[in-house]
């Protein structure tokens, strides 16, 4: 009893399991991302869930108050009747997506990242994403796309 008292204050848990000895252990929490590394998986989920074309998964991750200049997609429901359309007229095949040179720019809960470099059928391009807090969590708010 003394040893699951101590497990659980040491682990948050009672009766954690060790994975490899399958008996009782401590658990190592894992470290807190930066604010960078963050949005850089923001963005790489964001992408790369499209690619799949899985929409469901990729709009989880944009806020309900998206917006952007262009007519076409304004929020984030015509955001994603146009990424669906463009999906389904082969836009989105063979995607390929470039994170090496972005940088990452804070400006309180805003967060930009730029640039990240795009290329398909379509053309080649970059993207700007912009990502703001949303209950606890960034979420894509906009983004721009320059070269297409």
């Amino acid at each position: 009893a003394a040893k699951d008292s101590l497990l659980a204050e040491l682990t948050g848990k009672a009766g954690a399991v060790c994975p490899v000895t399958g008996m009782a252990c401590p658990t190592t929490a894992a470290p807190e991302q930066s604010l960078e590394e963050e949005l850089m998986e923001l963005g790489k989920f964001f992408l790369d869930k499209l690619i799949e074309k899985d929409f469901d998964g990729a709009f989880a991750g944009v806020a309900d108050d998206f917006q952007h200049y262009l007519y076409e997609i304004r929020n984030k429901e015509q955001l994603r009747n146009y990424m669906e359309s463009a999906s389904a007229a082969g836009f989105l095949d063979d995607v390929k997506i470039n994170f090496d040179d972005v940088e990452i720019k804070v400006d309180g809960d805003k967060v930009v990242a730029y640039p990240v470099d795009v290329s398909g059928i379509f053309g080649r391009g970059t993207l700007e994403l912009i990502a703001e807090k949303r209950n606890g969590k960034y979420l894509l708010t906009s983004m721009d796309v320059f070269g297409l």
